[in-house]
């Protein structure tokens, strides 16, 4: 069985760090710079008490940072 998302987003993002994962406009963001907010933004969710099951609604632009938050609530197991 395949790992289930986003375990191999993360797989990416860890085997790659200086690779570019987004670029919108001017600004290019690396993979470990992506992992990076993904990481903090995990500890700020799970520390407002987003975990297992528990649901979060989201509103956001297209951008690094919003992809970083859809990634860290799926990391608890949020919905």
């Amino acid at each position: 069985m395949p790992d289930l998302f986003p375990g191999p987003v993360l797989a990416s993002l860890r085997a790659n760090p200086d690779r570019p994962a987004f670029e919108i406009g001017p600004r290019t963001v690396s993979r470990g710079d992506l992992l990076a907010m993904v990481r903090r933004l995990t500890a700020a969710l799970r520390d407002a008490g987003l975990g297992p099951s528990r649901g979060i609604g989201l509103v956001l632009s297209l951008s690094a940072e919003a992809y970083a938050t859809h990634l860290a609530a799926h990391v608890l197991g949020g919905r």
